[in-house]
C-alpha cells in the first residue's frame, strides 16, 4: 500500500468514515503486545550489557 493511500486509509478511521480493517486492528494489538513483552527501556543502549554496571568483567 502506498504511504499517500496508508495515510487516507488511517484518517478515514481515526474519522470514523469507516471501521478498521482486522488486518489493522490485529497489527495494533500485536504491536501492543511488543511493546508489553519488550518494554523500550530494556532495548535501549543504555540497557545493554557493554553499558551496564552489574555486567561481568570481561577480563
Amino acid at each position: 500500500m502506498s504511504a499517500l493511500r496508508r495515510l487516507l486509509s488511517i484518517a478515514a478511521v481515526a474519522t470514523g468514515t469507516r471501521e478498521p480493517s482486522l488486518r489493522e486492528v490485529a497489527g495494533e494489538a500485536a504491536h501492543e503486545n511488543a511493546l508489553t513483552l519488550t518494554p523500550p527501556e530494556l532495548t535501549t543502549p543504555e540497557a545493554s550489557d557493554t553499558d551496564n554496571e552489574n555486567a561481568p568483567d570481561p577480563t
